[in-house]
């Protein structure tokens, strides 16, 4: 079963199959986040008729959203791209507001690069979807609290 989950893994994914193992993440090692990890559990979900309920009601705890990240994230960049259009009415060059948008940019994404953020997602690894597959639910127990 491992083989072909892993040949299902590199089917989805664009991987090569001889990159993955067992202990494989698919966050953190395939990249299957956002939108790609809806559609990617979607189809394993057909394939091995498996429920995964239970992943569905703790997404979050292992995926992130399509897109920015976080709210603060979007709100960042949307004020970045909204520099230019303020400051070239009240007379700045369009040069001077485009280095004004790219040193915010920098600004921003600096302590991102220094401090990186924990990251505290659960990994979903292959030896958990080869599991999933051979029982037909979804090995992961969550606490009731989370």
């Amino acid at each position: 079963m491992l083989s072909e989950v892993i040949e299902f893994i590199a089917e989805q994914s664009g991987m090569k199959p001889d990159k993955l193992t067992a202990s494989s993440r698919l966050l953190q090692d395939v990249g299957v986040d956002g939108d790609d990890a809806v559609e990617f559990f979607a189809e394993f979900e057909k394939r091995y008729v498996a429920d995964l309920t239970p992943l569905y009601a703790h997404w979050g705890r292992h995926f992130g959203p399509e897109g920015f990240g976080t709210p603060m994230s979007f709100l960042v960049m949307l004020l970045l791209l909204i520099v230019p259009i303020v400051l070239i009415p009240l007379g700045v060059s369009p040069m001077w507001s485009g280095g004004a948008e790219l040193v915010g940019i920098l600004i921003w994404f600096w302590p991102l690069r220094q401090w990186p953020l924990k990251d505290n997602t659960i990994a979903v690894t292959v030896a958990d979807l080869v599991s999933a597959a051979e029982t037909r639910r979804w090995p992961l127990v969550y606490d009731k609290g989370a």
